[in-house]
């Protein structure tokens, strides 16, 4: 908590995801919670960035809390990797 508000990790993930982290964002704000919100765009689909990975994982550990949509995990080259990639991250934590 700094300044009488809550810093939270907000990933929206893939899908309706950043409709959905949107509609919390407003209902939040209308409701007067006092939260700032740190968002990492990660997504299944394709190679992940191991820099935004990191970035991600160290807001997590900072903030003690993260809100998480749903992450696709499709199946094709590559994306079962960023899939994978991105829960390891978001897992080592320990939060």
């Amino acid at each position: 908590m700094y300044a009488g508000k809550y810093t939270v990790t907000l990933i929206p993930g893939d899908g309706i995801g950043h409709e959905m982290a949107q509609s919390v964002k407003t209902i939040f704000k209308a409701a007067g919670v006092p939260v700032e919100w740190e968002q990492f765009d990660l997504s299944g689909f394709g190679k992940h960035d191991p820099a935004l990975l990191k970035a991600c994982s160290d807001s997590i550990r900072r903030n003690k809390v993260a809100l998480k949509g749903e992450i696709l995990r499709l199946i094709f080259r590559g994306a079962v990797y960023t899939y994978t990639a991105i829960l390891q991250a978001i897992h080592q934590c320990h939060v």
